[in-house]
């Protein structure tokens, strides 16, 4: 047998070797963890969620709610329903018959929305600018995961209902309405002009950062201007007897001018997948 022969042998051995070394590391990274997984919050309609473990029964499944103990229960299955109130952390924890144990904490999303709108206008002053935005999309086994980036800080969502989309939006506020004119209080004092409106603010900057997910299967996304704020209406003359003894007259000074909308903003989509 030539030493050729043999090196060729080894090397497709090595290969080989690999090879099932690649899908046996597959076979495992695909095997279904906890779950929710830990700090996310749940996007779903309903308060009823099934947590999972792998931590291999009879275990001890406790579940807090407010610092309040709502579930303890001994178990021989690897998962469990449990009903929680939305909006408010959940705390559990699963501990084996030997000890080993596992806790984790989410929260079910209490409405499916975010919002950084520009806030409303005060004279003299136009609308406020909507925020900036940034989002990631990204799958693993668990589902859609989408972590949101905004001023105060970010949040880890998990989309848990098929169809549900969520609602982000950094609208531009509304101008301010002008005052109206003051009327005239006799005949000899004139009324005053109402006055003008305030811009309205301009939409904000939303980035969403995506692989092959289309994203408006999972958000709805608004920058829309901020509507300019409603000219003041005249000041009215007072309505008085002509020097023949009739006719009320009814006029006014001019309104003030609406203020002028803001700019749309922008939605902007980078495609790149993972975290």
């Amino acid at each position: 047998m030539s030493h050729a022969f043999l090196s060729s042998r080894r090397y497709s051995s090595v290969i080989l070797a690999c090879m099932l070394s690649f899908w046996l590391w597959l076979a495992v990274s695909r095997t279904p963890g906890q779950y929710p997984p830990n700090g996310v919050i749940l996007l779903q309609t309903w308060g009823k969620v099934r947590l999972r473990w792998q931590i291999k029964g009879p275990v001890r499944l406790q579940v807090w709610q407010k610092d309040r103990e709502i579930l303890t229960r001994s178990l021989r299955e690897s998962s469990a329903w449990v009903d929680v109130d939305r909006g408010v952390p959940v705390r559990w924890r699963v501990t084996g018959a030997r000890g080993e144990s596992s806790e984790a904490e989410f929260s079910v999303c209490e409405r499916p929305e975010f919002h950084l709108d520009g806030e409303p206008a005060r004279m003299p002053l136009g609308g406020g600018g909507g925020g900036r935005l940034r989002v990631r999309l990204s799958r693993d086994d668990a589902g859609m995961h989408m972590i949101l980036w905004h001023p105060k800080g970010r949040e880890h969502y998990l989309f848990a209902q098929v169809g549900l989309r969520f609602l982000l939006t950094a609208r531009g506020g509304a101008g301010a309405a002008g005052a109206a004119g003051q009327n005239a209080d006799d005949d000899h004092r004139f009324p005053e002009p109402g006055q003008n409106g305030t811009a309205g603010g301009n939409g904000g900057n939303v980035v969403i950062s995506t692989g092959s997910a289309p994203w408006r299967d999972y958000l709805e996304v608004d920058v829309s201007p901020g509507a300019g704020g409603s000219g003041g209406r005249g000041g009215a003359y007072a309505k008085y007897r002509d020097e023949n003894g009739y006719g009320d007259r009814d006029l006014h000074e001019a309104n003030g001018k609406d203020g002028a909308d803001g700019f749309p903003g922008r939605v902007e989509t980078v495609i790149q997948d993972g975290w």
